[in-house]
């Protein structure tokens, strides 16, 4: 009779205990919404880039969440990642970088051990020839507002 009450007892304790596993805590449990989008430069689709959407804090919070990458593709198309392949960005207000294969970021590097699917290739700037567009960092700001985004990115000289 004692065994069996300790039984539904520690079953009862691990059953709340992956409850609140499984609940997850943090910023991972920030929601999250499908981007997908194009990346021209004087209106022809730029490649061999990485786009960074970094979560930019709302007024009176502290929760950004992780930022989102993407290799851009030959056609100029690019899809979000953050925690699992194409699973988008965290919902909010984000600033949005291109970085160019041979270019590094000021505050942060992608690295291949940081994350391998989306590393910005090490090249020498010289190695090839950047569009005009990569040679004067640019401000943009895009908003993740749902579950389904697309952006056309156009840069400028």
């Amino acid at each position: 009779m004692i065994a069996s009450a300790f039984t539904r007892i520690g079953g009862s304790a691990i059953l709340i205990g992956c409850l609140f596993l499984a609940s997850g805590c943090g910023t991972d449990d920030l929601p999250l919404g499908h981007v997908t989008g194009r990346v021209t430069c004087q209106t022809k689709p730029i490649s061999a880039a990485t786009i960074l959407f970094t979560p930019i804090a709302n007024s009176g919070s502290t929760l950004v969440g992780k930022p989102a990458t993407s290799k851009i593709g030959p056609d100029g198309s690019f899809e979000l990642t953050t925690y699992q392949m194409h699973d988008g960005a965290v919902l909010g207000p984000h600033r949005v970088t291109v970085v160019f294969d041979g270019q590094e970021l000021d505050s942060m590097t992608l690295t291949e051990e940081s994350n391998p699917e989306y590393a910005v290739r090490r090249s020498s700037p010289s190695s090839r020839k950047l569009p005009p567009c990569a040679r004067y960092p640019q401000e943009i700001e895009l908003e993740v507002t749902g579950a389904e985004n697309h952006f056309d990115i156009e840069l400028s000289n």
